[in-house]
């Protein structure tokens, strides 16, 4: 589970865990290329 949030410093709870959008879509990129390594396809 990943927590995101526009601006994860003013979230009401768990913004010290969160991820901005920015960040989350750096993760899915990076996990989308780990996947074609694996031969998985993330649509």
């Amino acid at each position: 589970m990943v927590e995101i949030h526009p601006k994860p410093e003013k979230a009401l709870s768990d913004g010290n865990q969160s991820l901005n959008f920015k960040e989350f879509e750096k993760i899915i990129r990076e996990i989308k290329e780990l996947s074609t390594y694996f031969g998985v396809e993330l649509k």
